[in-house]
């Protein structure tokens, strides 16, 4: 129960993370005249970053904090 919920959790601020960080990195590379298929690389690799590391922190995270509230650390 717990762990599909941090995995929601993290699905959630991942998909987020990795839109804005696509906005982003799609938004600065225009101005560097890549080609198209360069910069849809870029951006969706700095996507696929963002949304990976948003769901291991929230998923380490709120198991520590679940671990926490039980006074086991």
């Amino acid at each position: 129960m717990l762990l599909s919920l941090l995995l929601l959790t993290g699905i959630l601020f991942g998909s987020v993370a990795a839109v804005m960080a696509f906005l982003i990195v799609y938004s600065e590379y225009q101005k560097h005249r890549l080609t198209r298929l360069r910069l849809w690389k870029e951006a969706l690799g700095s996507a696929l970053v963002a949304f990976i590391v948003f769901l291991i922190l929230a998923v380490l995270v709120g198991y520590w904090a679940s671990h926490l509230g039980r006074g086991k650390f």
